[in-house]
């Protein structure tokens, strides 16, 4: 008899959900969905969402000129980037 995912998920000391999530996650990996990101499309996506994070940053600090006091408090020269 096939186990179900309840035991399954019993017998590696998991909730069923959580079961359930592995395997649609590896399902996704090996191509059977497309209406999952892959675990490389998620790593990807949190790399760029990184990314932005850091030029949104950037671009903000950017705005500040040298002599500005939030300037001063950063403690740091902030370089200017021509975009």
């Amino acid at each position: 008899m096939i186990p179900t995912t309840k035991q399954l998920a019993a017998e590696l000391g998991c909730s069923e959900q959580t079961f359930q999530n592995w395997r649609r996650q590896d399902e996704a990996d090996r191509g059977e969905r497309a209406d999952v990101l892959t675990s490389a499309e998620r790593a990807r996506l949190r790399e760029l969402e990184r990314e932005n994070k850091v030029l949104r940053v950037n671009s903000n600090s950017n705005s500040i000129e040298p002599g500005h006091p939030e300037f001063e408090s950063q403690g740091q020269a902030w370089a200017r980037v021509e975009l």
